[in-house]
């Protein structure tokens, strides 16, 4: 999750110039957590031949503008 907070950070910076603070929390109270886990595209598509279409900074962008859209 934080490499993805980072992400929207950082791509929200790019496209309006403005910052945007991200706050990396310990798990709530029930959730689920593996230190140290995170999933490999590269793993996947070494496994299953797997390539994604889309970067997540594209996702990320898409998301934002649809956000600002429709505030």
């Amino acid at each position: 999750m934080n490499v993805i907070a980072d992400t929207v950070s950082r791509v929200f910076y790019a496209e309006y110039g403005k910052k945007v603070g991200t706050a990396n929390l310990p798990p709530k109270r029930g959730e689920p957590y593996v230190p140290n886990f995170c999933y490999s595209i590269a793993k996947i598509g070494g496994k299953l031949g797997f390539k994604p279409e889309w970067s997540i900074e594209r996702d990320v962008k898409q998301f934002i503008e649809y956000g600002m859209e429709n505030l």
